[in-house]
């Protein structure tokens, strides 16, 4: 149910709940007390509770090494580089990254391939955009051979904001278009309000001031009615887009209104014809 709440943008219900199972968890034994405070952490970390998620996952982690569950040490370590990722500590998430590829291995391909994209996140946030780029693109191979339709779309996301970073904004918009495509299909909410906040950073780049204010209201509406918040590093994309915006348009607050306004299969068909709007 954690999995089908976060994707689907139900986070409000998935922390009511699990905090509820969380406060009677210590009436449980260990195995599945641990797995109660993985899945609470998980919730609390898209809400952007960064302590709170660091605090559920390093109890879990205390329980999985008593009882000796090799495959759960080694995915709390996955879950505290992604969080370190999501609380803009990029080098702290390198080094818990690499400890979880080691220690899964060549076992739970499904779970290393995830591991690794969240290190090409961070390869990005520290600047090494080239090994960010190939670490995403080895990713991206692997999960289209294995048939991960959510972690295609996630690394095509990543790529995009690489490509963006890089400034090659023809190759971020086309790998956007694959991310909001594929999210679009298996209805990954937060991944999709994630893309259109890169799509207002792209507007604002090709010179379309108006759809990027439009695009940052949907991206908000988006993660407020998931319940979730944007991780640090996007939060500062999406607090730099207003900043131009603000600058560019005489009403900027009226765009981002209509923004907020957009069903998501609206903002989603303007963030893909960006190219067309420009020329």
């Amino acid at each position: 149910m954690r999995h089908f709440w976060r994707v689907r943008g139900h986070g409000n219900e998935a922390r009511w709940r699990l905090e509820e199972a969380f406060e009677r968890a210590r009436r449980v034994e260990p195995p599945l007390r641990a797995r109660i405070f993985y899945e609470t952490a998980v919730m609390r970390m898209s809400a952007g509770d960064y302590d709170g998620a660091r605090a559920a996952w390093l109890e879990a982690l205390e329980i999985e090494r008593e009882v000796g569950n090799a495959m759960a040490v080694a995915r709390i370590h996955a879950e505290l580089a992604a969080l370190w990722n999501a609380a803009g500590d990029p080098q702290t998430s390198i080094d818990y990254g690499t400890v979880a590829v080691e220690l899964f291995g060549e076992h739970e391909e499904f779970l290393r391939l995830i591991v690794l994209g969240n290190l090409a996140e961070s390869y990005e946030q520290t600047g090494d955009l080239v090994r960010a780029r190939s670490t995403a693109l080895e990713v991206l191979e692997a999960q289209r051979r294995i048939g991960d339709r959510d972690g295609v779309a996630y690394m095509s996301f990543a790529l995009a904001s690489i490509a963006f970073a890089q400034g090659d904004l023809a190759e971020s918009h086309r790998r956007l278009i694959e991310c909001l495509t594929v999210s679009g299909e298996v209805g990954f909410v937060e991944l999709t309000g994630y893309a259109l906040g890169l799509a207002a950073d792209l507007a604002v780049a090709l010179g379309l001031p108006e759809d990027a204010a439009v695009l940052l209201g949907a991206s908000q509406e988006s993660f407020s009615r998931s319940g979730g918040t944007p991780q640090v590093h996007e939060a500062e994309r999406h607090a730099r887009v207003a900043a131009a915006v603000e600058e560019g348009l005489d009403d900027a607050d009226e765009a981002l209104a209509r923004g907020h306004g957009l069903r998501q299969e609206q903002a989603v068909g303007l963030a893909i014809a960006l190219d067309a709007r420009r020329d």
